[in-house]
């Protein structure tokens, strides 16, 4: 005998409609941790700058390269080395006339005595500034140097919001495209920083400028050079008030060319030496910055100015990676 089949009842959901279930159910909760990641990413973009310090040290470093730009170039160095074979040939001048000028001249003795220590120590100060022109301009080429902590912070904000807009707009079972697309933006910028400024390439000449000035780039050589100048001044003051004079009333046609170019260079002489003491001596406490900057990773293991480029690359690219819906995207063409 065959089997009858049995009616089957009618689902609520055939009674008053799918739609109808959905509005009572309401929609399936979708993906949030993509957001909660994003939260988590620009929470540490923003407190890497405030509590690395890389806001003051930056500003620093900025300002350390702006004040040294008027010096670290060739024609420059060349132009205070000529200024030191003038010193130089005045003190040889000096040797050969002062047993005629007659007189007691104790700060010509101390100048006599001290400059070719002097020299020595100037000539290493201008080595490691012309040496490092190249890396100089290098970073000068990286763009303002105290803007690179803004641009972790905000793109790091701006991630937070989109992870928490994000976060709302799921937890409503709603989607989030908008805040997918503020937070690839945040990431386009990342991603985008290195490159614009070519922080791979440039960014390691940081490093190497740091080496070559941490000998000349402290309180107690500025302290010294500062002596240096004191010596020259003095030394010039009783060449133009007394040496000469002596030497002119024993035998006024002795020729010392040495001593009359220092004589005469002695204004726009003096006027680039204290400058560039200035410099040095306001710069000391920014060279202190850049160098603590560069220590931020020194427990990983490595310098900060060799790898800067990858600070803002890697959390590009993470933010990117949890911002895209790859499903969604992948579904977009069939759902047209």
């Amino acid at each position: 005998m065959a089997e009858t089949s049995q009616p089957t009842l009618p689902s609520y959901a055939d009674i008053v409609g799918e739609e109808a279930v959905v509005a009572e159910v309401g929609p399936a909760p979708r993906p949030r941790w993509r957001f909660v990641a994003l939260i988590a990413l620009g929470v540490l973009l923003f407190a890497l700058p405030v509590v690395t310090g890389m806001f003051t040290r930056a500003a620093g470093g900025q300002q350390l390269l702006t004040e040294f730009r008027p010096y670290v170039s060739s024609e420059v160095i060349a132009k205070f080395r000529g200024y030191l074979d003038t010193v130089d040939a005045a003190r040889t001048d000096v040797q050969a006339t002062q047993s005629i000028a007659g007189g007691h001249y104790e700060r010509l003795d101390t100048f006599v005595a001290q400059y070719p220590s002097i020299r020595q120590d100037m000539n290493g100060l201008l080595d490691a500034v012309e040496g490092q022109v190249g890396n100089y301009g290098q970073l000068r080429a990286v763009g303002p140097f105290d803007v690179l902590p803004f641009l972790l912070a905000v793109p790091g904000l701006v991630l937070v919001g989109a992870g928490v807009w994000g976060l709302r707009r799921t937890g409503n079972g709603e989607k989030a495209f908008g805040a997918r697309i503020l937070a690839i933006l945040a990431a386009a910028v990342l991603i985008a920083v290195p490159f614009a400024d070519g922080l791979f390439s440039r960014a390691p000449a940081g490093a190497q400028l740091i080496d070559a000035f941490t000998p000349i780039m402290t309180h107690e050589r500025v302290a010294a050079v500062q002596r240096h100048f004191v010596v020259l001044v003095a030394a010039e003051g009783e060449l133009d008030t007394q040496f000469l004079g002596d030497l002119r009333q024993h035998d006024s046609a002795h020729a010392v060319p040495g001593i009359d170019a220092f004589v005469s260079q002695w204004q726009p002489m003096t006027a680039d030496f204290a400058s560039l003491i200035g410099v040095m001596a306001d710069n000391v406490d920014n060279f202190g910055r850049v160098v603590a900057l560069d220590r931020i990773t020194a427990p990983l293991g490595f310098r900060s100015f060799d790898y800067f480029g990858w600070f803002f690359l890697v959390p590009g690219v993470l933010a990117a990676a949890a911002a895209i819906d790859v499903k969604g995207a992948a579904r977009w063409p069939r759902k047209r």
